[in-house]
């Protein structure tokens, strides 16, 4: 009696996923497909991280006002409690984006390969980066971490070329892997900042220290 949700023709522009689905197959969304809106019924099967990342032309998130799971501000796909911040669609064309405050989590793959984005403002209290969560976000090149940052997920900022990377958290964060920072066979970041008193402290952590002699301190910036 489970219902599975097993392919999505490529050339949609809209498509929902109803109540009635119980399951969404792995491969339901083809790479490249065309869909710009997706609608998620109340009751709905849960889209799981690494789906988003096929929605190249996704411009917008339309949830039932009833879904226990999911909501959306503006357009942006949220957890129902506006905790987790979990996809940002590839397709909208905005350049800048503010993550909203009270937000705690990026997810896994949340703003993977969203060409437009130049710009993200990321708001103290985010305490967690997911993994591949701005993989491929190739025209942001300065970013800056809030104090609140403790742990980056696996390639999370892998194919961004950064001309300055910032982080204002005192201890160094927890790297999920050594895989977070890489840019084809070039180095990912040319300067990163951090603050003075934990210069130290970053460029002798074992996660770190691989860029040891691109940190500086912030009022070197």
């Amino acid at each position: 009696n489970k219902l599975t949700l097993l392919a999505v023709p490529a050339a949609l522009k809209t498509f929902t996923i109803s109540e009635d689905v119980d399951d969404i197959s792995w491969y339901a969304f083809p790479f490249g497909n065309s869909l710009e809106e997706l609608i998620i019924q109340n009751g709905a099967a849960e889209l799981k991280p690494y789906f988003y990342d096929r929605f190249y032309n996704l411009k917008k998130f339309v949830i039932d006002e009833k879904n226990l799971k999911h909501t959306t501000i503006d357009g942006v796909l949220y957890s129902k409690d506006q905790k987790t911040i979990e996809c940002y669609p590839s397709g909208r064309e905005t350049a800048i984006y503010e993550i909203p405050k009270g937000v705690i989590a990026i997810g896994d793959g949340c703003f993977n390969t969203s060409l437009n984005l130049q710009k993200i403002i990321i708001p103290e209290g985010i305490e967690t980066i997911g993994s591949s969560a701005f993989f491929d976000c190739r025209y942001i090149n300065k970013i800056t971490l809030p104090s609140s940052v403790k742990t980056i997920g696996s390639a999370a900022f892998q194919h961004i070329k950064f001309k300055s990377f910032t982080c204002l958290a005192v201890e160094p964060p927890i790297l999920q892997d050594g895989n977070v920072f890489f840019y084809h066979n070039d180095l990912p970041i040319e300067k990163m900042f951090v603050p003075k008193e934990s210069l130290e402290k970053y460029k002798n952590d074992p996660n770190w220290n691989s860029l040891a002699e691109h940190i500086l301190a912030i009022e070197d910036e």
